[in-house]
């Protein structure tokens, strides 16, 4: 399955990452996903396309940012 990630407005589904990462994953009965997503400030940024408002926990309130999410793997094999 063939995804355009870096064209504007494409997302990339749930489905499409778990095909993506599948085969590099050494799954156990320990394993666990970790993700973790946060809001990078850009409010003095006016030409970044991503830049949109949204809520920052940081902040108590709404900023122009970029939404980040990262995703980890914990085989449970150390």
């Amino acid at each position: 399955m063939k995804q355009e990630a870096n064209r504007k407005g494409s997302t990339l589904c749930k489905f499409c990452v778990t095909d993506l990462v599948h085969s590099h994953l050494k799954d156990g009965a320990d394993s666990v996903i970790i993700a973790d997503d946060s809001v990078q400030d850009k409010r003095h940024s006016k030409f970044i396309e991503l830049v949109k408002k949204q809520y920052s926990g940081n902040e108590h309130g709404r900023v122009g940012g970029i939404n980040l999410v990262n995703f980890g793997h914990y085989s449970g094999i150390v």
